[in-house]
């Protein structure tokens, strides 16, 4: 499945969102729902939904408002295919994740996505902020680093390979299972 975009034209989906909405979730994921509703008010953005079946706090489902740019979640290798065809996904961390680094994180930079990831003080032992992932503060700086990234193509791709690199280099399946033996072996 893992494999670099070789072109722009392989490219389906400029941007993209996949995960869950925050609709028919804990009251925690209300900030999930507000700023993916606002990026869908600004932006083309394409987004596979996981969504609950009611909610206390808001009123309709993204996917009830934005009817022509969500669609029903995808998992496996659907969900990476479409991860591999965007040029560019947005990625929310929850806010119980503690320290960031979700799975979405390393499944979005290891398809080849170029990822815009909300900025926490320790994303930069994960991957170089501006160099191999895009980070955010607010809304409107994510919705600024978006129209850049979409208006400059070859930079979007720079910080997509880049990540990618990182992801295939760093953070792969062998390296994860050494650290977790050395964490093992520290207890005992």
């Amino acid at each position: 499945i893992i494999d670099s975009q070789q072109n722009n034209e392989s490219i389906k989906y400029p941007l993209t969102f996949v995960g869950s909405s925050g609709y028919g979730f804990h009251e925690l994921h209300t900030r999930r729902f507000l700023f993916l509703k606002k990026l869908h008010e600004n932006t083309s953005i394409l987004s596979w939904l996981t969504e609950g079946s009611n909610d206390k706090i808001h009123s309709s489902k993204l996917s009830d408002l934005f009817s022509s740019k969500c669609f029903p979640a995808m998992y496996g290798s659907t969900m990476y295919n479409i991860l591999k065809n965007s040029r560019l996904t947005v990625n929310i961390h929850s806010p119980q994740c503690g320290l960031y680094g979700n799975i979405r994180t390393f499944e979005a930079t290891g398809m080849g996505a170029c990822l815009i990831t909300d900025f926490d003080q320790n994303i930069s032992e994960i991957f170089e902020p501006d160099e191999e992932i895009i980070t955010y503060q607010s809304i409107d700086e994510c919705l600024e680093k978006i129209q850049y990234l979409l208006d400059h193509n070859d930079t979007c791709l720079q910080i997509a390979k880049a990540g990618q690199m990182r992801t295939i280099k760093d953070h792969n399946i062998e390296k994860r299972c050494l650290q977790i033996d050395h964490e093992i072996q520290n207890i005992l």
